[in-house]
């Protein structure tokens, strides 16, 4: 189903990965806490295709500003993925972002116009949670 439990959690899937969507408001760490306790993790963007189907769905919702599984690793400009730990590759970023000050080392959603695109933002910041489980983990 595409809605589950309350009224704030939302599953979506997307070629074999599950999506949760969930409303309640958290920090960066929060958010990987509140994902692994679900059996998930702090959700990736793949490719634009996928990005572009991630912005669809945050429309539907109408929540402003969600977590992206992403940081920014000490000492670098570079943001990684906390769940694999590889670079982040492809950039969605919204105008004038990434600005890299100091104390921005989160990747965040935030809806900029019509569209969803990225912030770096201060990891304490509270925003919406964008958990993911690959079919083949369970």
């Amino acid at each position: 189903p595409s809605h589950v439990g309350t009224s704030k959690d939302f599953i979506k899937e997307y070629y074999e990965t599950y999506f949760l969507f969930n409303t309640g408001r958290r920090n960066f760490y929060q958010t990987q806490q509140f994902c692994y306790n679900n059996g998930m993790r702090v959700a990736t963007t793949r490719s634009r295709k996928h990005f572009e189907w991630l912005n669809k769905i945050l429309k539907e919702i109408d929540q402003l500003e969600w977590w992206v599984g992403a940081e920014r690793i000490e000492n670098s400009l570079d943001y990684h993925w906390v769940a694999n730990g590889l670079r982040v590759k492809k950039y969605f970023w919204m105008w004038h972002q990434p600005d890299h000050k100091i104390n921005e080392k989160c990747l965040m959603f935030h809806a900029d116009n019509d569209d969803y695109e990225w912030m770096d933002i201060p990891c304490g910041n509270y925003y919406s949670a964008i958990c993911e489980l690959h079919e083949s983990s369970t």
